[in-house]
């Protein structure tokens, strides 16, 4: 496998396929990851997927700042005069109560520069080939995979062939261009300057905890946060028209901006660092073109209002990895592959919309078209995936719907609940293909044994059963990446249809396999 770009989606598909054990080589023209702070967080639903590449998520956890469920959030006409604000839905119901009943992950606080190191380190533990310093010049495909063409930092060419080409090169993708996929959306929204410097401000951005504070002065607009001991950071935005004069302020400027934006007219300010930032809206046409895929800012980049973007990526080249061991490893035929479009390219727009309609929430005058933001538990945990391998029971081709009144449903998150030995149902996916089944459901035990498919049968299983839309005696298969994709919610009646076959059937259409061709569905 041949991953070019080494941002949030790069490296989570390097980790992950390497974790299951596919060879793995990631280029990144960059000579490290980021230093800027950017996206500050990891949402419930993207640590939940991290937790499935070994050691990942614990590492992640000793390098963020942990500030419970959600970051301390203040808002304000400057720093000093600024509020601490509640996180609540728009229906008035206290967001960290709504998380901790449908996930105990929470959210954690992390710089995206911390994030990218630690997703670096993990990658090259499990055995990723990660070179920084590298650029991608060329490419081809054919039948047999991807020949391209790499530059290392010494300015040596070399040729690496690969199965498979994740584009994951950032918003401006030079693999994107070259295949010619276009793009589409609101385009360019606004611009930003961010700037990164030191000063006194434990007072008000406490070191112990992530804590962003919005800015609504009448002449001053943006974002400061500070996570754990990193430099705090504004974000500012600018019109076209002054951004380029902007970048050119002496120290002298920068530090009259910070102090105005803090409303400390004496604060002593160093170690100023500026970086351009911009809002855009734009989504690839297509997210694969025969054996390569964009990943990421590759195939969707929005605006950070709703701090999903990165979490977006993330997902991504997690749902990359996992399809693509499948095939690897030969479980599943190559046209599962096209299933990564068909789920992963809706729902990268559906986010997108939602971080553009988001804007005027923070602040920021949204585009004219941008529609109102979903609620926050439809985006985060009922994002709905349809593809031939999920098996749908209904006709619904809604993209986020709200998973308490719709229990188990295929093609969404399956349901957290917690089991008599101490773990979760979440702990039961990531590494195969898994039937979860209640007390009654021992046809189904036997049946998936038969086949070799992991099972699991849930005692006691009142809150299971619920939870998943099925009696004891039903089943409800989830795929690694812990989405069900079919469930039966009762026994199997009629002596002509067994357990044994419905599974078979089931595992052929949902891995896109002949149907005479009954493979295990455990990684090898």
């Amino acid at each position: 496998m041949l991953i070019v770009g080494g941002g949030f989606a790069g490296l989570t598909a390097a980790a992950g396929l390497a974790a299951k054990g596919v060879p793995v080589l990631l280029a990144e023209k960059h000579e490290s990851t980021s230093t800027m702070p950017k996206a500050w967080g990891l949402a419930t639903r993207t640590q939940e997927v991290l937790d499935q590449i070994p050691g990942l998520l614990a590492e992640l956890r000793e390098a963020a700042t942990p500030f419970g469920q959600v970051p301390r959030f203040l808002r304000g006409r400057t720093l000093a005069e600024a509020a601490p604000q509640r996180w609540l839905n728009r229906d008035g119901q206290d967001t960290v109560e709504t998380l901790a009943a449908i996930s105990p992950m929470g959210m954690l606080g992390i710089p995206q520069a911390h994030t990218e190191r630690v997703l670096r380190h993990r990658a090259e533990q499990l055995g990723a080939d990660v070179r920084f310093s590298t650029t991608l010049l060329d490419f081809d495909q054919d039948a047999d995979g991807v020949t391209a063409r790499l530059c290392d930092r010494d300015g040596a060419e070399y040729t690496v062939h690969a199965e498979y080409l994740i584009a994951a090169d950032g918003h401006r993708s030079p693999a994107r261009e070259r295949l010619g996929i276009p793009m589409t959306g609101f385009g360019h929204l606004m611009s930003l300057v961010g700037v990164r410097f030191d000063a006194d401000l434990d007072e008000w951005l406490d070191p112990a905890q992530l804590t962003l504070c919005q800015l609504d002065g009448e002449d001053l607009g943006g974002m400061l946060g500070r996570q754990g001991n990193v430099q705090p950071s504004l974000l500012a935005a600018w019109d076209e028209e002054n951004r380029h004069a902007v970048k050119q302020w002496s120290t002298e400027q920068w530090t009259a901006l910070i102090r105005r934006a803090t409303g400390m007219p004496d604060l002593a300010v160093s170690g100023i660092a500026v970086e351009e930032l911009t809002f855009s809206h734009r989504i690839a046409e297509r997210s694969q073109e025969g054996r390569i895929f964009l990943a990421g800012d590759a195939a969707h980049v929005m605006p950070p209002t709703g701090g999903m973007g990165g979490n977006t990526a993330i997902i991504d080249g997690h749902d990359l990895a996992w399809r693509i061991a499948l095939v690897h490893s030969g479980q599943a035929g190559r046209e599962f592959l096209e299933t990564y479009q068909a789920e992963r390219l809706p729902l990268g727009r559906l986010v997108a919309n939602n971080q553009v309609a988001t804007m005027r929430y923070r602040g920021i005058p949204s585009p004219e078209g941008a529609g109102e933001p979903l609620e926050f538990i439809p985006l985060m945990f009922g994002q709905r995936a349809h593809s031939s391998s999920v098996l749908a029971e209904d006709e619904d081709t809604s993209l986020a719907l709200d998973p308490r009144e719709h229990p188990g449903l295929p093609g969404l998150r399956a349901p957290w609940v917690p089991l008599a030995d101490g773990r979760s149902t979440l702990d039961l996916f990531g590494a195969e293909m898994v039937l979860l089944t209640g007390e009654g459901g021992q046809p189904w035990v036997d049946a998936a044994k038969q086949i070799e498919l992991a099972v699991h049968r849930i005692a006691p299983d009142a809150d299971f059963c619920t939870a998943y839309g099925i009696s004891s005696e039903g089943a409800s298969l989830v795929r690694p990446d812990g989405v069900v994709v079919w469930r039966c919610t009762d026994a199997v009646a009629g002596p002509s249809t067994t357990p044994s076959t419905v599974l078979t059937e089931v595992l052929n259409r949902v891995l896109r396999r002949p149907r005479a061709d009954v493979h295990p569905v455990l990684w090898g």
